[in-house]
C-alpha cells in the first residue's frame, strides 16, 4: 500500500501493470553507474572484460549517454513484459522483443559502426507502436509510459550527437 501511494504521489495515476516499471526507472541508473565504475576499473586489464570495458571507456560521452538512455527504456520494457504476460500476451511479447533489441543495440554501440541506425530504427518503432496503441485505445497513457517515451525521444536526439568515433573492441592489437 505504501509503495502504491508513493508511486501515485510522484508520478500521478499509474496503471497497476506499469507499477513495476517505476522501480526499473529508479534502479536502472544505479546499475548503469555501477557498470561505468566497473568499466573504468577493468579497462586495460586484459581478456574480454577488459576489452569491453576499454571500448566503453574510449567511446564518446554522447555515445555513453545514448546507450544509457536506451538501456533504461530497455529495462522498463523487459519489466513491463513480465508484468503484462498474464493479462495481454501479445503486448508482453512485443515489450520483450523491444527490450531485447534495445539491449542488442546497446552492445552493438561498442562493436559495430552502424549501431546508430539500428538504435534509431528501434526507438522510432517503439515510439510508433506506443502512439498506435494509444490512438486505438489498446493502452491508456499514464505517467510511466509517457516518461519512457520522453526518454526514448531524448535518446533519439542524443544519437545525432554521438559522433562517428567508434571504440571497437581490440581483438588482436597486442598480438
Amino acid at each position: 500500500m505504501f509503495l502504491d501511494e508513493t508511486i501515485e504521489t510522484i508520478f500521478g495515476p499509474v496503471v497497476p501493470d506499469n507499477q513495476p516499471a517505476v522501480l526499473a526507472l529508479v534502479l536502472t541508473p544505479l546499475v548503469l553507474l555501477a557498470a561505468a565504475t566497473w568499466a573504468r576499473r577493468q579497462a586495460g586489464t586484459g581478456g574480454w572484460p577488459g576489452a569491453v570495458a576499454a571500448a566503453m571507456v574510449r567511446s564518446t560521452t554522447a555515445t555513453r549517454y545514448s546507450v544509457s538512455l536506451i538501456l533504461l527504456t530497455a529495462v522498463v520494457h523487459l519489466v513491463l513484459a513480465a508484468a503484462q504476460i498474464l493479462s495481454d500476451t501479445t503486448t508482453a511479447v512485443l515489450f520483450f522483443l523491444d527490450g531485447v533489441v534495445m539491449v542488442a543495440v546497446c552492445i552493438a554501440a561498442f562493436i559495430h559502426r552502424f549501431w546508430r541506425l539500428g538504435a534509431a530504427a528501434v526507438l522510432l518503432a517503439s515510439l510508433g507502436a506506443y502512439f498506435f496503441y494509444a490512438a486505438t485505445g489498446k493502452i491508456a497513457p499514464d505517467a510511466i509510459a509517457l516518461t519512457t517515451k520522453v526518454i526514448e525521444a531524448l535518446a533519439l536526439v542524443s544519437l545525432a550527437f554521438s559522433g562517428n568515433r567508434l571504440a571497437r573492441l581490440e581483438t588482436s592489437e597486442a598480438a
